[in-house]
């Protein structure tokens, strides 16, 4: 899985294949799938040892990262982190947090979102903007904008608390494919009404890839709004 770019260089990321990742787990992780079906077992285990890779990368010893009580992963003091899996694929991303407030990261399986999904998924100015795709073309759409979403989410998630909807973002990709930007349409803890968290953007033939990030919680955005590509 290509992650160059993804986030700028002080973010540590480590990504592998699902079927490649077989290093045990600490104590602490195996409690937290003891129940668990073997996919769900396996896709936790690449997944927390990418963590543990990505926090290695970092500087960092690398450690037991458990799950809260909503499932989030429990970084270690001082670091800001996500994790992300697919059945095939698993990443993790991870930053000290004297640099930054929140990370985000997805990945998905590439293909169309199904279509009793997209409602749920876009907003009405994300709907408006794939209205001159054709059927799949819109529902590849609504994948990506699914994919930046849940970056968003999960950046925001363990800074505030707030269990944000998807249709409490608004996704606006740059022309090029390789960046977003999503606006809050609501308050969430700290972030207010109309905070734009940035992001960056991967599409390949057998994944979508997303990337978001928040730096400082005093600043109203972190640039310009992207380019609405949905129309385009």
């Amino acid at each position: 899985m290509d992650t160059a770019g993804l986030f700028d260089a002080d973010v540590a990321v480590a990504a592998a294949l699902v079927d490649m990742c077989d290093q045990p787990l600490f104590p602490v992780e195996r409690a937290a799938i003891a129940n668990a079906c073997p996919s769900r077992i396996a896709e936790f285990r690449a997944g927390r040892q990418c963590a543990h890779l990505a926090l290695e990368r970092l500087g960092l010893t690398a450690t037991a990262i458990a799950a809260s009580s909503a499932r989030a992963p429990c970084w270690p003091a001082g670091v800001v982190g996500s994790i992300s899996h697919t059945d095939e694929f698993a990443i993790s991303a991870v930053a000290r947090s004297q640099s930054y407030a929140g990370v985000g990261v997805d990945v998905e399986a590439a293909g169309e979102l199904d279509a009793s999904l997209v409602d749920l998924i876009c907003g009405p100015v994300e709907r408006a903007g794939m209205r001159m795709m054709s059927p799949g073309q819109a529902r590849l759409q609504a994948k990506t904008i699914f994919s930046i979403k849940e970056s968003v989410f999960k950046c925001q998630f363990p800074l505030t608390g707030v269990w944000l909807e998807f249709t409490d973002i608004e996704v606006a990709i740059a022309f090029d494919r390789t960046s977003f930007e999503a606006v809050l349409l609501r308050d969430a803890g700290p972030l207010r009404r109309g905070r734009i968290v940035c992001g960056r953007l991967r599409e390949t033939e057998d994944y979508v890839l997303s990337s978001a990030w928040l730096r400082d919680l005093n600043m109203p955005c972190c640039g310009r709004r992207a380019q609405q590509a949905s129309a385009a």
